[in-house]
């Protein structure tokens, strides 16, 4: 594609899963901009809400129509942190609607009004563990989810090949710590003096209370622009800061100019970043879908925290999710928007961000230094038994060339189990710096940080062969994507070719060989061994249970492992009698 021609670039991605991947679904705390009706969750359009909300307070002369109803200012004043300092900590617009009575509190009534306010629906999951689904009920990758794992991405590698960037990143950490202390300190003072009246035991209680939401306050915007900070720096955002290395020099006659006209300039140009330049929208998302039949499985979760030179379970941390298995795949489109990323960096746009390749090489670049860290946080233990599946899966992912070599397939990361890592810069902390930012959330006394992993695990017998223990298998969310092209026919090919790559080099489960299935339409199904003493025998498939049938697409030309059935002839000689499906690469 001609790049200097064109001012988008469009590409379908196929994502694949390596370990299971789950992402919460919604559930009735989902927050501010939707309004729950059943099970039903409507996301509101904030233009069409805030004209609903102008229409009930005004009449065609502009004039109030009640003049104790003023809802416009009743809303604004609704969504303002003073407003709610003691009232629940989530701004909830049905609650607002309802309370007005600007909507009926009877749910098909209000559903009539709340239909024509939404830009789209979703649907409340029957529990917390359960995977996330869209409104008409079907499992989906939101984009959302894959676009701000790229954004991280990208920002680490500003961060990383930016001059002296590092040094502005430190300050801008330094900053919004200090920022943090004195915000809560002072937050904290004001609401100790209310509490006067209670006893100094209740009195502390209640401090480390609203200390504790006031750190997640602060670190809920810790990257994001926040006004209210206490110096320039601390209120700039992450995306502000990296960008501002990009800020175009002045391109005039420097000698026909004041420098302070050149001082203005380069000071407008930093307004319109925080203002106009946000990053991620040179990148648009789509939601990733999935295709065929997605491999569901309910898995076994704990928390393991990282102890002296030890792993341990973290008590009451077993969980039962709803995820994805390994090799499910999902597709998406990722638009590139070259017009936009030029009003970004003017004409010397980064080479990670000149391609949709390049941009999905510079995340798997950021992946693979995340696995590295990971599986150094293991090695940190001398006593990894519990974890050594997971140790091991980091270092066969690491050593691996294959992955790499795949055409297209880049490592990635998201959803749930990612922890901190993932999803913050803090790959560019030190120790200190990221054990300071771990407690803005969760103050702990360890030294590591982040100390604990979500893993999946699974039920094994303990040395007596009597008592169950959980054994970790696998870390969360690791996936490939995989660039198909904008042409719908060619990224089927594309996909085509990577799984049979794929299930051609994939080794056999121990015990098992690979078949290839030569007659679909027959029963039973004929296969063809491709390995091991009988390569080239042509056999039966034996399928142990109808859901195998109906779970697995036996197709001719799919690829499948068996384990092979022999039979002793008359004379001793044995033969091959038949074979049992075990599964598929």
């Amino acid at each position: 594609m001609d790049k200097t021609t064109t001012s988008k670039e469009t590409a379908i991605i196929e994502l694949e899963t390596l370990t299971p991947l789950f992402i919460k679904g919604k559930d009735p705390d989902y927050g501010e901009g939707t309004y729950l009706i059943g099970n039903k969750v409507y996301i509101l359009d904030n233009d069409k809400l805030c004209k609903f909300i102008y229409d009930q307070t005004y009449d065609e002369d502009r004039k109030i129509k009640n003049q104790n109803n003023d809802y416009v200012k009743e809303y604004s004043d609704y969504l303002s942190k003073s407003y709610h300092s003691d009232r629940t900590n989530k701004l909830s617009i049905k609650s607002f609607l309802v309370e007005k009575g600007l909507i009926s509190n009877n749910p098909k009534k209000a559903e009539e009004v709340i239909r024509d306010m939404a830009k789209g629906i979703t649907y409340v999951s029957e529990a917390k563990r359960s995977f996330i689904i869209d409104g008409l009920a079907k499992p989906y990758i939101p984009g959302s989810s894959i676009k701000g794992a790229i954004r991280n991405a990208i920002l680490w590698k500003m961060l990383n090949t930016v001059e002296d960037q590092k040094s502005k990143f430190q300050n801008f950490v330094d900053e919004k710590f200090k920022c943090c202390e004195e915000w809560t300190h002072t937050e904290v003072s004001e609401y100790i003096k209310s509490l006067s009246e209670l006893s100094p035991q209740n009195q502390k209680e209640e401090e480390e209370k609203y200390k504790k939401k006031k750190r997640r306050e602060f670190a809920s915007r810790f990257s994001r622009k926040d006004d209210k900070a206490s110096s320039p720096l601390a209120k700039a955002s992450l995306d502000s800061i990296t960008l501002a290395a990009f800020s175009p020099e002045f391109a005039g006659n420097k000698a026909l100019v004041t420098p302070k006209y050149i001082k203005d300039y380069n000071e407008q140009w930093e307004k319109a970043s925080d203002i106009h330049r946000d990053l991620s929208r040179i990148i648009r998302i789509t939601d990733a879908n999935f295709i065929e039949r997605a491999k569901w499985k309910k898995i076994d979760i704990a928390t393991y925290n990282l102890r002296g030179e030890r792993f341990q379970k973290r008590d009451n941390t077993f969980a039962k999710l709803e995820a994805t298995d390994k090799t499910t795949k999902a597709w998406l489109r990722i638009t590139l928007d070259l017009d936009l990323a030029r009003e970004f960096f003017g004409n010397s746009i980064p080479t990670y961000l000149q391609s949709i390749e390049n941009i999905l090489k510079t995340v798997s670049e950021f992946f693979y230094a995340v696995a590295r860290e990971e599986l150094d946080f293991y090695g940190k233990a001398t006593h990894v038994g519990s974890v050594h599946a997971v140790k091991k899966w980091y270092e066969e992912l690491l050593r691996s060339a294959e992955l790499e070599g795949q055409e297209g397939a880049q490592l990635f990361r998201l959803g749930w189990g990612g922890g901190m890592m993932t999803k913050t810069q803090f790959l560019h902390l030190d120790e200190k710096d990221r054990k300071r930012s771990r407690d803005l959330m969760n103050p702990r006394d360890e030294t590591v940080a982040p100390q604990s992993r979500c893993l999946q695990t699974e039920k094994v017998n303990g040395n007596n062969n009597r008592n169950q223990e959980d054994k970790a298998l696998h870390p969360l969310g690791w996936c490939t994507l995989r660039y198909l092209g904008s042409n719908i026919a060619k990224a089927k090919d594309a996909s085509a070719n990577a799984e049979a790559k794929r299930q051609a080099t994939e080794p056999a489960p121990p015990g098992c060989v690979r078949a290839t299935i030569m007659d679909d339409e027959s029963f039973p199904i004929k296969i063809k061994i491709e390995e091991g003493e009988y390569q080239n025998s042509n056999t039966n498939l034996k399928i142990m249970e109808l859901q195998d049938l109906q779970n697995t697409q036996f197709k001719k030309g799919v690829v499948v492992f068996v384990q092979l059935n022999e039979q002793q002839g008359k004379k001793g000689k044995k033969s091959l009698r038949n074979a049992t499906y075990r599964g598929k690469p």
